[in-house]
């Protein structure tokens, strides 16, 4: 019936949920890091090609943290 409509709508939600939240954090933690560091570096940059330098670094960093956690959802999709 309808319960179980409203149930498949959220079958992945925990799995997603356990990606979604660190990939966030990470992304929002890494670009004001990398803002920082790039500012204290000093050099040549404006404030718009730092803010594009953190954006692309922040792209890297956070697929090499969480190249693991999709392996794991991967994995839990075959079963």
């Amino acid at each position: 019936g309808s319960l179980a409509a409203l149930r498949s709508l959220y079958a992945g939600f925990t799995t997603n949920l356990s990606l979604k939240l660190p990939y966030m954090a990470f992304a929002f933690g890494l670009n004001a890091l990398n803002s920082r560091v790039l500012s204290a570096c000093g050099g040549s940059l404006s404030e718009t090609a730092r803010e594009l330098v953190s954006a692309a670094l922040v792209g890297v960093e956070v697929s090499l943290f969480l190249s693991p956690l999709e392996m794991v959802r991967i994995q839990g999709q075959n079963r």
